[in-house]
Formats: C-alpha cells, sequence, structure tokens
C-alpha cells in the first residue's frame, strides 16, 4: 500500500499531530503505531519528529487528488526544519523558533480530544493551557498516570482502557494563551522574538510553581511597550522587596534582544531603592540562578564573583544549564548585596511605573553635554559622582540626561566653565584660586581632575556663566553666524576630518577671517551654508549609520554593496554616505538577499554543499541581468535557500536530536 485512500485537510489552527490522528482514523486505522508501521513513516515516541519533508508530511502531499492549495494548508500545518550555526531551529506559520520548543511528549486538552480537533497550542513546551477552551492540558493518562503513547492511542482511548473524552477538566486563565495564539495566528516575529528572550531572561526565577505566573509576564512586556516591561519589575520587585534591583534586571539588561536590554538599563537607571533594614525569612533569592557574566554584572567585578565562589556564598547549581552554560546560585543572595561594598543603595525608595521618555548616553555624548573628555567621564564615574552602568568592556559605560542634570547641578568642571563663560582664562582662574576643589585621582602619575561645587564658587563667576538648563548646546544660526569646524561636526554626525571635503564638494562654505593687525585669523563654516548641510545630512546615511539600520557589521555592507558598485557614494575623508533611498535599497536588499559564503556560515553548512543545490537548482541563484544582481557575488533569496536547505536535509535519511537543553523556558 502506497498511499492513502483519504487524505484530511487540517482544521483551522490544527495541529500535525492531531490531523495525523484524524488521518489513521479515517483510514481504518486502530493507532498510528499501525499506520506507522504500513508506511514506514519512522515515527516513534517523539511527537515533536513532524517537519516539511518527513516522511509523514510526503504521505499526505502525495495523493493523486492534493491541490495546490490542498498542499500549502497541509505545509502550513507542518514546521520547517533548518539547521543554523550548529543548533536546529524551527519555522512554524512564518515564525522562527528553537526546535527545543516543541514538547517531546503529548499534551491534550479534554475538550479538544471531544472535538477532534486538537489546537496547535499543545505542542508548545510553555504552553500549559489551551487559548480555545481554558483547559490544562493533560500530560497523564488520569487512571493508569503514563504518558501519553501517541502511537498507541486507539480513538483516544490509553492502552489501559480509559477513554480521555471523559477525562476532568481543570479550567486556567487562559488570557495569555488566546495573546500568543493570536499573535501566531498573525505571524507576529516581533511579538515572539520578544516574548522569547523574555523567557531566557526569566529563568532564573523559574519554578515549577511560578510558570503561569511568569509566563503572563513575558506576555506583557512581549507587547513591545516601556510601560508595560516596568509595571512587570514593581510586581516582581515587590515579591523580593530586599532584592537589590541590580540583580533583578541583570539577565534582562544582558540580553540579546535591544529593546529588552535597553528597557533593562532604563529601568535601572530611574529607579531608586534604599537599603533594606532587614532579609525576610521567606525570601525566596537563594533559588535563584544566574550565569557568570550575569553574577558578574550584579557584584561588579570579576574578582569580586570569584571570591564569593571561594565563600562558598556562591555554588554551582548542579544539573542546571542553558546554552550548555552553568548555572549558579547564592544561597544567601539579598544578604550578599546587602552587605557588599561594591552595590549602592540610594537614600529613599522612587519606583516609576509609567517612565517619561528618556535617552541612554554612551560615553561621549556624556563627555559632550558637559563639555569634557572621556577620560574625565570615566574618572568621575570610578569617583561615584556621576551615576552610570558599565554592561562590558567594550561597551563602555551608560547614563543618562537627567543623572547629568543632576551632578550638574551640583558639580561643574574647570571645562564647562570655560565655555559657558566669555571670561579670559586668567580671570577664570583667578576666580577658581578662591574654592577649592574635589580631587579626583586616576592612573599613576596622572594629573589629578579638578571638580568644583557649585555652591562653593564665587557669586560673580556664577552671574558671568550661561549657566542654562544642561544639554547639547547648538549654536543659532544665520547669515552672519560663524561656527568652528568642531562644532559643525559635531551638529553634522560626522567627523571633524571631513569638514574639509564636505567644502571641497560645495556642502558647506567657508568664512574667512582676520585678526585686528591684519593676519590671516581662523576660517569658519557659515550659518546658511551649516543650515543647508543639516538638511543635505537627513538625507543621507553614513555606512555605519546603514549597518544599523540593516542589522549586519559595517565590513559587509561596504564589500557587498560598495566596493561592488552596488550603490553610489560620497566618500568623505573618513566615511562614505549613500543617500536614504540607496540606504533603504541596501537594508530591503540584505533583508531578502544572501550570498554563497554568508549563507554557508549562517546555515552553519559547508560552501560545497550550497554550490551543489545551486548547480542543481535546488537554490536559484539570480541571472547578471537582475537587478538585484551584485557583480562578482553569486545572490539568492535567503528564504527560498533555507527551505531548499531544509528539504535537502529532510529528504536524506538521518536522525534528528531535538535537545531539550539548547534553550530553557519557563
Amino acid at each position: 500500500m502506497f498511499r492513502l485512500n483519504y487524505t484530511p485537510l487540517p482544521l483551522p489552527n490544527e495541529s500535525a499531530v492531531s490531523m495525523l490522528l484524524r488521518c489513521a482514523t479515517i483510514n481504518g486505522y486502530k493507532s498510528l503505531k499501525l499506520l506507522n508501521r504500513a508506511f514506514e513513516l519512522e515515527l516513534n515516541d517523539n511527537v515533536a519528529r513532524l517537519w516539511q519533508g518527513c516522511a509523514t508530511h510526503r504521505l499526505l502531499t502525495r495523493h493523486s487528488a492534493i491541490t495546490p492549495e490542498d498542499k500549502a494548508q497541509i505545509d502550513n500545518a507542518f514546521h520547517q526544519l533548518t539547521h543554523e550555526k550548529g543548533r536546529n531551529f524551527m519555522n512554524i506559520h512564518g515564525v522562527t523558533f528553537p526546535a527545543s520548543i516543541l514538547r517531546q511528549e503529548l499534551a491534550l486538552c479534554p475538550t479538544c480530544i471531544r472535538t477532534g480537533c486538537l489546537n496547535r497550542m499543545h505542542i508548545y513546551r510553555w504552553s500549559d493551557v489551551c487559548p480555545l477552551h481554558g483547559e490544562s492540558f493533560l500530560q497523564r493518562c488520569p487512571q493508569c498516570s503514563s504518558p501519553f503513547q501517541w502511537l498507541k492511542l486507539d480513538d483516544f482511548y490509553c492502552p489501559c482502557g480509559f477513554d480521555l473524552r471523559t477525562a476532568p477538566t481543570t479550567l486556567q486563565e487562559h488570557h495569555s494563551s488566546k495573546i500568543i495564539d493570536r499573535a501566531m495566528s498573525e505571524n507576529n516575529n516581533e511579538f515572539f522574538s520578544l516574548l522569547m528572550a523574555c523567557m531566557n531572561a526569566l529563568r532564573y526565577l523559574s519554578t515549577t510553581d511560578n510558570r503561569a505566573m511568569l509566563l503572563d509576564v513575558c506576555v506583557n512586556i512581549a507587547d513591545g511597550k516601556k510601560s508595560s516591561f516596568f509595571e512587570e519589575m514593581f510586581k516582581l520587585q515587590k515579591k523580593m522587596p530586599s532584592l537589590h534591583r541590580r540583580a533583578l534586571v541583570a539577565p534582562f539588561i544582558l540580553s540579546q534582544h535591544p529593546i529588552l536590554s535597553g528597557y533593562g538599563m532604563e529601568y535601572y537607571f530611574v529607579t531608586q531603592q534604599s537599603k533594606p533594614a532587614g532579609h525576610p525569612v521567606d525570601c525566596s533569592c537563594g533559588n535563584l540562578l544566574f550565569t557568570d557574566k550575569e553574577l558578574e554584572f550584579v557584584f561588579a567585578t570579576k574578582e569580586n564573583v570569584t571570591q564569593l565562589k571561594l565563600d562558598k556564598r556562591c555554588i554551582s547549581a548542579h544539573n542546571r544549564t542553558i546554552f550548555q552554560t552553568t548555572l549558579y546560585n547564592c544561597p544567601d543572595m539579598c544578604a550578599s548585596l546587602i552587605n557588599h561594598n561594591a552595590i549602592t543603595w540610594d537614600e529613599k525608595d522612587k519606583i516609576t511605573i509609567k517612565p517619561s521618555p528618556s535617552k541612554l548616553l554612551n560615553v561621549n555624548e556624556a563627555a559632550e553635554v558637559l563639555h569634557t573628555s572621556t577620560a574625565r567621564i570615566r574618572k568621575l564615574e570610578r569617583a561615584g559622582l556621576l551615576k552610570s552602568v558599565v554592561l562590558h568592556k567594550m561597551e563602555g559605560l551608560f547614563t543618562t540626561l537627567p543623572l547629568i542634570k543632576e551632578f550638574n547641578d551640583r558639580y561643574i568642571l574647570k571645562s564647562e566653565i570655560r565655555s559657558r563663560t566669555t571670561l579670559k582664562p586668567a580671570v577664570v582662574n583667578y576666580f577658581l584660586s578662591q574654592t577649592s576643589p574635589l580631587k579626583i585621582g586616576g592612573a599613576p602619575y596622572a594629573a589629578d581632575l579638578p571638580v568644583y561645587r557649585r555652591d562653593s564658587l564665587p557669586k560673580e563667576l556664577l552671574r558671568a556663566m550661561n549657566d542654562t538648563a544642561t544639554n547639547i548646546i547648538q549654536h543659532p544660526l544665520g547669515p552672519n553666524s560663524l561656527i568652528t569646524f568642531s562644532e559643525a561636526s559635531k551638529q553634522l554626525k560626522v567627523n571633524v576630518k571631513d569638514i574639509k571635503p564636505m567644502l571641497e564638494l560645495g556642502i558647506l562654505r567657508v568664512a574667512h577671517t582676520t585678526k585686528p593687525n591684519g593676519a590671516v585669523g581662523r576660517d569658519f563654516c557659515t550659518g546658511n551654508s551649516l543650515e543647508e548641510a543639516l538638511i543635505w545630512r537627513a538625507s543621507h546615511s553614513s555606512l555605519s549609520e546603514v549597518s544599523t539600520k540593516a542589522k549586519c557589521n559595517q565590513h559587509l555592507v561596504h564589500s557587498r554593496y560598495i566596493t561592488s558598485g552596488f550603490a553610489e557614494f560620497i566618500e568623505l575623508s573618513c566615511n562614505k554616505f549613500v543617500t536614504t533611498e540607496t540606504a533603504d535599497k541596501i537594508v530591503a536588499h540584505y533583508k531578502k538577499f544572501t550570498t554563497l559564503h554568508y549563507f554557508a556560515n549562517e546555515a552553519g553548512c559547508t560552501i560545497k554543499s550550497i554550490s551543489k543545490l545551486i548547480l542543481s537548482e535546488k537554490i536559484f541563484a539570480l541571472p547578471s541581468d537582475d537587478p538585484n544582481y551584485i557583480n562578482g557575488q553569486i545572490i539568492f533569496d535567503r528564504i527560498q535557500a533555507k527551505q531548499a536547505l531544509s528539504e535537502f536535509y529532510s529528504a536524506k535519511p538521518r536522525s534528528i536530536r531535538i535537545a531539550s537543553k539548547d534553550i530553557h523556558y519557563i
């Protein structure tokens, strides 16, 4: 027997497991075990082994009566298997997930059993409640307490003889399940990307008793609103009031998802937490799990974490790993943070549930605001005068404008005094000699940094200063205004060395000045030309801005699109610029198309195997007359290539192991 008498089509939102169970019934097989034996489908107890191109999928789609529309429906019920960088991924309804998201054992909704159609949500490990009926999924037979053996189910009768249609139901709140189900119907990749990142971050709180609560937290955060993130962090903080917020937000700040990381940093900055008077006895802080990197963030340095491990105040959680990285727990986390000298507590508590829009500033932007150098900003941060957070040595520190304003209301640097007054340097030095500054030390033999308290400065000096609200000052432009090359480069967001080429191209115009003695003075940019240059700059993007928008590295943009002649550009001394239309074209091309070498690295395959698929016309390379073709490179559609690669590996007789430890879900 080589084909089915009847091939079922998937019902709305039905899983492939459910469709296969119906297939066995309507074709006269008492169980999937018999269907499996008759057609040699190579099914086993793992219900996750149903992907496009597998023997089961080929069986359902090879019937002569199947139309292209019917095949598309069946294809949509099966997930696409892809292999990238040594890990398995599934594309389900247009959304990409790690393969470990799928259950390996069957879970059933009692009402879905009675209707004969299992909702697709029952195949996911993090889904415990049916979105249609609000009933908890059954994972064991109520009579024999054995896990369901899906191959041996006879019309939903357990091998022990129990009719699963009569199983008792347990109603649960299913608001989150409905939101996830709706997002899947809408193919909302952004929602699921944030949901997966949030689940990874919250795995340090996960227990068997709070899975439903944490899923609600993740779903609320996944809507992408900053206010939702702050509200959920506030709820979690209330559950552990003595836990320092550094530990609470560490997994979020260090998340690979930029939105989650940004929200975590903002929450850390805008909230304040006073030192707790005591530590509740029933606090669950000892059960929290962290990676080495997260512990280094919480306790500020690797040396501090090493000392905690030596003191047995930080121990390895046996058999608990994520991405093959060992997890640790501190038996008395709150007490370790309360008494640690690297942890700073605030004078009072301040919880912000509805945050105002704020921008995180890096060290260069902070230096620009305070009219000083980046080295001095780092000195202020190390001295504790400027509140900031360092995520990684390569990323540097971050702070916010309100925190800089808070520092600037109490202290002022000599460089800022000079920039905000028209007094001569000798006069400024005379006034400053009347007060004693704080001296911030640095490296050995380096000069100390003087920091002056505003309330100790002479009144004459304060009156002479242009002491407006702290901000990045931009000089008013006009026909008679003159702007230095340095200030023009800041406003145009270019390197100061790019100003001369911009003058040569006519983007800027120069005004020559003369000294009182008639000698040639300094050159300035005219105000009118800077206004025109700002309009030009708004319509052009640098390669670094294009790479940020495309989410790739700048070298790739340069080698693939600039040197190949695919995109026209304007070259200055330190950077190249393209029009916004060209930038959009590059971004769209990068997202849709890829190259032979890049795709081989992306998919974790050899160039030889990808080349064979191209030569056999499984992957369609663009011809040279195609407008998206890039000279000297093999270009093809990324999605079509992934599908071809998936079909190629699915057709090969091999064993696919879906490791449950690829990722931890709550």
